[in-house]
C-alpha cells in the first residue's frame, strides 16, 4: 500500500498542460451532470509515455467519505501479482506499464489519498460529501505503456490506449465496486459518462477514437479535440500505419474503419454498417452519431469500448458483428462483468448468430448455434455444473467462456424457441429501452421478458445451473 499526502507539487521533469477545464460545466454554476463527466488533456510522446490532466465531475448518490477510482495500468507493472494477459505471453514482456499519480484535488482543494488494492490498482481519495453534492476531482499524472500485444500497450503496429485513465469505480448499494484487474474475461464495471478530451501527439500518427473528432496540425504536432457523450468507457488507438475507410448507415451514423492491413476493407466496413442497421431495427436505435472500428493487434479476437471496438488482424466478420452488438449489450446497457458476465457476453454471442437470422440467413444462424451447443457439451462432460453466478475472476479461461459465452447464448436460443422472434425482440427492446445508460442485472432482464411472456423459470434455471435440457 502506498500513502500519498497531497500538499503541493512542483513538477520539473514533466510539463503538463494546465488549463481551465470547462467542457463538463459550461455554465458558471457548479452543478454536476446527471452522469459523471471527464475533461481530459493528454499528451502522447510517440513512444511509451502519456501525460494527463483530468477533471471529473459527478453527483454523489449517497453520503461519501471517500471516492475510489481504478488505476488499470498498474496491472501491467513488473511486480504485478498476476499476469494481465496470457502467462506465456507475459513472460516475454520486458517493458512494463504503470500509472503515476502526481497530484489529486477534491473540489479544487488539496486532499489526502492513497493507492491501494491488488497491484496498486485503486486510488482512494478522501472526501466529505452528502447525497446530491457535486464532487470535482482533479488528477494529474503520467502513464507508461507496456510493450506487448494486449488491449493496453504498444506493439509493432499500433498503440492501444485503453483503460488508461483514472476512472470512477461503479457504486452500487452504498459501496464502490473496486475489483482488481484479471486476465480472465473483462474486469470492467463502469458507469456511463461523457468525455471531453484534448490530445496532442506527433503528426506521423493517425488517431482512431471513440466519439466525434476534430484534428488540427501545427509544427509537427497534431491536436485532436474529442467529444464522446454517454459512453461506458473512452479509448484511443494510435498508429503510423493506419489506412481508413468510411461509410454511413441508413439512419446517418458515420462508421469509420481503421486498419493496418486489409486486402478487402469493404467487407469489415460493410458488416459493421449492416450490424448497426440490423440491431437498431431489432432492439432500438444506435444512439451515437459515429462508430469506430479498429483492426489492431490485441490479445483477443476483439474488445468493445464506448462507440468503438478493436478487432484483431485475424478477426472474422463474425467478430465484427459480435463487437458491434456490444454497443447495445455492454456500452448502452451495462452490467457487472465480473459477477454477471453472461448478461453482455452471452447475449452478444447469441446476437452474433441472430444477426444472420435477421438478415435472412437462418442457415448460418443454425450452424453457429449448433457449434455453440457442441462446444458447451464438450465442456460439460468434464466440468462441474457451475452456476452462471460464479464470478469470472474465480474461473479458468475455459470455464469462463463456457458459462458466459456458450451457456449464455444457449439460454437466449432457448428463449427464442419458446417465445418466437417477435416476442424475443419485444423483450430485448424493452430491456434496452428501460436500462439504457445504467448497470442492469439479471432481475432487470427477467422483468423485461416477464413483461412479454413468463420466462423467469427458464432464465433462473440457467443462472443457477439447474436447467433440465437445452
Amino acid at each position: 500500500m502506498k500513502k500519498i499526502t497531497i500538499i503541493f507539487f512542483i513538477i520539473c521533469s514533466v510539463i503538463l498542460v494546465v488549463c481551465t477545464l470547462t467542457a463538463c460545466n459550461k455554465s458558471t454554476a457548479d452543478i454536476a451532470p446527471t452522469e459523471p463527466c471527464y475533461d481530459m488533456v493528454l499528451n502522447y510522446d510517440g513512444d511509451r509515455t502519456v501525460t494527463f490532466s483530468e477533471e471529473i465531475v459527478f453527483t454523489a448518490t449517497d453520503a461519501l467519505d471517500d471516492v475510489k477510482l481504478h488505476l488499470y495500468p498498474n496491472a501491467f507493472s513488473r511486480d504485478a501479482s498476476t499476469a494481465p494477459i496470457d502467462e506465456n505471453e507475459w513472460r516475454k514482456v520486458s517493458s512494463f506499464g504503470e500509472i503515476t499519480v502526481l497530484s489529486v484535488k477534491t473540489n479544487r482543494l488539496n486532499c489526502d489519498c492513497e493507492i491501494i488494492g491488488q497491484d496498486d490498482t485503486i486510488l482512494n481519495v478522501s472526501t466529505n460529501a452528502v447525497k446530491g453534492d457535486s464532487v470535482t476531482l482533479t488528477i494529474t499524472g503520467e502513464i507508461i505503456l507496456p510493450e506487448c500485444v494486449s488491449r493496453f500497450g504498444k506493439n509493432d503496429d499500433a498503440v492501444n490506449l485503453t483503460g488508461f485513465y483514472p476512472v470512477l469505480c461503479a457504486r452500487k448499494n452504498g459501496r464502490w465496486l473496486d475489483d482488481g484487474y484479471t486476465s480472465v474475461g473483462d474486469p470492467f464495471c463502469l458507469d456511463c459518462a461523457s468525455y471531453y478530451v484534448t490530445v496532442d501527439y506527433p503528426s506521423s500518427f493517425v488517431l482512431a477514437s471513440s466519439g466525434a473528432v476534430i484534428t488540427e496540425e501545427v509544427d509537427g504536432v497534431k491536436t485532436s479535440e474529442i467529444v464522446a457523450e454517454r459512453i461506458r468507457d473512452f479509448a484511443l488507438v494510435f498508429s503510423e500505419k493506419f489506412s481508413s475507410a468510411t461509410a454511413t448507415t441508413i439512419s446517418g451514423v458515420t462508421v469509420n474503419y481503421y486498419y493496418v492491413s486489409d486486402e478487402n476493407p469493404s467487407a469489415f466496413l460493410t458488416t459493421a454498417v449492416k450490424a448497426i442497421e440490423t440491431f437498431s431495427s431489432a432492439f432500438g436505435e444506435y444512439p451515437y452519431s459515429s462508430y469506430t472500428l479498429v483492426r489492431s493487434p490485441i490479445n483477443a479476437g476483439g474488445m468493445e469500448y464506448g462507440a468503438m471496438a478493436i478487432v484483431a488482424p485475424t478477426a472474422s466478420v463474425q467478430t465484427v458483428v459480435h463487437e458491434t452488438a456490444h454497443q447495445w449489450w455492454y456500452n448502452v446497457v451495462g452490467n457487472d462483468q465480473i459477477r454477471e458476465s453472461w448478461l453482455d457476453e452471452g447475449l452478444t454471442e447469441f446476437c452474433t448468430a441472430y444477426f444472420f437470422a435477421l438478415s435472412g440467413r437462418e442457415d448460418i444462424y443454425s450452424t453457429m448455434i449448433k457449434d455453440v451447443y457442441s462446444d458447451y457439451s464438450d465442456w460439460k462432460r468434464t466440468a462441474n455444473n457451475l452456476a452462471m453466478t460464479a464470478p469470472s475472476n474465480t474461473l479458468s479461461p475455459t470455464d469462463y467462456v463456457a458459462l458466459s459465452y456458450l451457456k449464455g447464448a444457449i439460454l437466449f436460443d432457448v428463449l427464442r424457441s419458446l417465445l418466437g422472434d417477435e416476442k424475443l425482440k419485444l423483450a430485448l427492446s424493452s430491456y434496452y429501452r428501460d436500462n439504457a445508460y445504467s448497470l442492469a442485472t439479471a432481475d432487470d432482464l427477467i422483468s423485461s421478458f416477464n413483461g412479454v411472456s413468463p420466462a423467469s423459470g427458464v432464465i433462473n434455471s440457467f443462472i443457477l445451473g439447474k436447467e433440465y435440457s437445452y
